[in-house]
């Protein structure tokens, strides 16, 4: 399948990531009022982003067949590299004041597993925006198996 450009997902894409910014940094006060509302609900462009890879993921893998293999290392060469390097970079920043520690905090980093334990410190406060990688991480993992239940040529029973 060769690659096609699907402009109003771009348009879409650009709405939701303003609008993440919007939540992060906040808007000028001399915005228009209409604009007073994105920071409050600008984090609904994160949700959107997911559904959003779904959507490009099935519309790739719709009518060719998934090596499991291949769409593994796709998948990790897509989002690996930058997590990886905002990882050792973190590594660096929390050691310089706080000095290094070895603990489950840094584990469920190292594995992009901080999204699954049940409280903000140890999901956001070594590496923040990290969060959003462990769960797309999780959700690549199921892709293959959503493809296959709800896909119309395979045969479940």
């Amino acid at each position: 399948m060769g690659y096609v450009e699907i402009r109003s997902i771009t348009g879409l894409r650009a709405i939701a990531a303003l609008g993440v910014y919007c939540t992060h940094f906040g808007i000028p006060s001399w915005s228009p009022s209409w604009l007073k509302n994105i920071p409050l609900n600008g984090g609904f462009g994160v949700p959107f982003f997911f559904v959003l890879s779904g959507f490009v993921l099935t519309l790739a893998y719709e009518n060719r067949q998934m090596l499991p293999k291949k769409y593994a290392l796709d998948r990790f060469a897509r989002i690996g590299p930058s997590y990886y390097l905002a990882f050792v970079l973190a590594i660096a920043y929390m050691s310089i004041p706080n000095g290094f520690e070895f603990n489950y905090v840094f584990v469920g980093h190292l594995f992009a597993l901080q999204s699954w334990f049940p409280t903000m410190d140890s999901g956001v406060s070594f590496n923040g925006p990290a969060w959003t990688i462990s769960v797309e991480m999780f959700l690549y993992a199921m892709f293959p198996i959503l493809l296959r239940i709800t896909s119309s040529t395979s045969r479940l029973f």
